[in-house]
């Protein structure tokens, strides 16, 4: 029902998202600074990056580490402003409220991979092969005004957990009709979407961080669309 080329970026979504999910409750295990989890996304940034262009061409094995470390970065580093939202420790048994509970992340990540595989379900229609970049940006405000909204006027740290959760599910969104003769290429594709989600997560989070609280506008990058008959395809065909 989806190109191939939508299978791959869905299921490198899936598996992102997934460990990004578990970075964040990874550290919930912990009491640290609110700066630790920025500060290991941050490094992790400058060293998959050094790692990636310095030993892409010889070792093409490296792009598969990058996406996940990624992943797992983004994770850590969306965890400092759930530090930030802790209440005062009064107890080693205390229970922070300010970390979702498991079984409301487990939610969130089904309905995330069900909104994204219904674009790539969208991709059929002629309407989102022919205008991709409408399609693509109406989609991803509709998402970010929705869990926006929800966050304001629910105060859940679900739906700050939603937010972030989005960043990568606009990222990978993007990869769907970006140019990729095959999927070699594709996967290249998807790299730069790990970065980039990296790179927005530690932005946001300095932000929030910087201000003390609230939220403010989370922005993605436009990418370069080339006209085509369906940009949801390589361009060696399905």
């Amino acid at each position: 029902m989806i190109t191939k080329k939508c299978a791959v970026s869905f299921v490198t979504f899936a598996l992102s998202l997934l460990i990004m999910f578990a970075g964040v409750l990874f550290m919930s295990l912990f009491t640290v600074s609110k700066w630790v989890g920025v500060s290991v996304g941050g490094t992790a940034l400058c060293l998959l990056l050094t790692l990636y262009f310095a030993l892409r061409k010889k070792h093409r094995s490296i792009q598969y580490w990058v996406i996940p470390l990624a992943a797992l970065a983004t994770g850590v580093t969306v965890s400092s402003v759930f530090v930030l939202n802790r209440p005062p420790v009064t107890t080693s048994l205390v229970v922070y409220a300010a970390y979702p509970p498991v079984w409301q992340v487990a939610v969130l990540f089904g309905a995330l991979i069900a909104l994204f595989y219904l674009y790539c379900l969208c991709t059929n229609l002629s309407f989102c092969r022919v205008h991709f970049r409408i399609s693509l940006w109406v989609y991803a405000i509709a998402l970010f005004a929705t869990a926006i909204l929800l966050l304001v006027f629910l105060k859940s740290p679900i739906y700050l957990l939603a937010v972030f959760g989005l960043i990568p599910t606009v990222a990978f969104l993007i990869s769907l009709s970006v140019d990729a003769f095959d999927e070699k290429e594709h996967i290249k594709n998807l790299v730069y979407c790990s970065f980039g989600m990296l790179i927005v997560a530690i932005i946001v989070v300095l932000i929030i961080l910087s201000e003390g609280d609230g939220i403010d506008g989370l922005d993605g990058g436009t990418t370069g669309f080339a006209k085509r008959k369906n940009p949801y395809m390589y361009l060696q065909g399905q």
